[in-house]
């Protein structure tokens, strides 16, 4: 498990609404880290049942992860909509940067696609390709 410390074990009461909410920031790293480690012995084992049960766990990880987001909300509105705000900053600095590589490989014809090939635009739009074109 990750240390990151001085807040690994922590067990004395919390001075501080910060303190809580480092405190459940250290509890989503830990809960990506069983998610990261279940995936890893899910693609080690060939045994379908084990693998089945495996995700089970990984996939009750993944919750966890939402409830602690829901609490960081509940303790401090104002760290919650932080972090949209930035997530939402880095989505559409992706699509931005998507949009201007899409620009630049349809200019230089980098991508030559087979025929019938699913693609998705970066608005989740699918469509059938046709030989040589990227997005329509």
């Amino acid at each position: 498990m990750p240390n990151f410390a001085p807040y690994t074990g922590n067990t004395q009461p919390f001075k501080s609404d910060d303190e809580i909410i480092r405190a459940l920031y250290l509890d989503i790293a830990s809960e990506l880290e069983a998610i990261f480690t279940y995936d890893a012995h899910v693609e080690a084992t060939s045994n379908e049942y084990v693998k089945k049960v495996l995700k089970s766990i990984r996939d009750e990880e993944k919750v966890h992860v939402g409830e602690l987001y829901t609490l960081i909300n509940y303790v401090s509105q104002e760290q919650y909509d932080l972090e949209i705000s930035l997530h939402n900053k880095g989505v559409n600095e992706v699509y931005d940067l998507l949009e201007e590589c899409i620009t630049l490989y349809n200019s230089k014809k980098i991508f030559e696609l087979k025929e019938n090939q699913i693609l998705y635009d970066i608005q989740g739009n699918e469509y059938q390709s046709e030989k040589g074109d990227m997005f329509k």
